[in-house]
């Protein structure tokens, strides 16, 4: 027991091993997928969040930055929608594979040369843990942007926009180029009549 309390005091005032310890709790990192999301949003926009809020939630727990900014709701203005998913993008996870799923423990090595080469072994595999989570971060945040249904909204009204901005930019051109097209036919029947007139004259 005291060994075991020795160990447990040990991890508890070393940072690096009590986040190891911490992220290899027992932890739900199900993403929805978009069969899923397709269902929650059938049912109204509001059930998007209500679908992803406890996502983001569960993983909030593992940024380096606080405070982490919260999903929102349909009244949320978009420049705080936008810096949520901004914040996402980035996210920045303290979240430690160290020894998930290795072989041995550095620890119980028998010999210098031992424990260097088990931390390595484990090093690579903590690595290629931590790609992983990374990689299901990054589909959550860009399942979550493509399916927002304010993002949708938004990005509809901005097209709207720029095709009613391009719409007018080709009246206006066509407008100018009419009046451009008068102004000449205008200047040249003035010189027709300018030279009928001077001929009418000379004779």
């Amino acid at each position: 027991v005291f060994l075991k309390i020795q160990e447990a005091f040990a991890v508890l005032t070393d940072e690096k091993k009590r986040r190891a310890y911490d992220s290899q709790l027992p932890f739900d990192e199900a993403i929805p997928d978009q069969d899923i999301t397709d269902k929650y949003l059938a049912k109204g926009p509001e059930k998007f969040f209500r679908l992803y809020g406890p996502v983001f939630k569960r993983n909030a727990r593992f940024s380096s930055v606080k405070p982490v900014p919260e999903l929102g709701d349909m009244n949320t203005p978009m420049d705080q929608v936008y810096q949520f998913y901004q914040f996402w993008v980035k996210f920045d996870s303290w979240r430690d594979f160290t020894g998930v799923g290795a072989d041995s423990n550095p620890d119980d090595a028998g010999s210098r040369y031992e424990k260097r080469h088990i931390e390595k072994e484990n090093k690579k595999l903590a690595e290629r843990l931590k790609k992983k989570e990374i990689n299901r971060i990054i589909d959550l945040v860009t399942l979550s942007e493509k399916n927002d249904p304010r993002v949708v909204a938004d990005k509809a009204a901005q097209k709207a926009a720029k095709a009613s901005a391009k719409s007018s930019r080709e009246e206006a051109d066509a407008l100018s180029e009419k009046m451009k097209t008068d102004a000449l036919e205008w200047i040249a029947a003035q010189e027709e009549s300018f030279k009928a007139a001077k001929m009418e004259s000379k004779a």
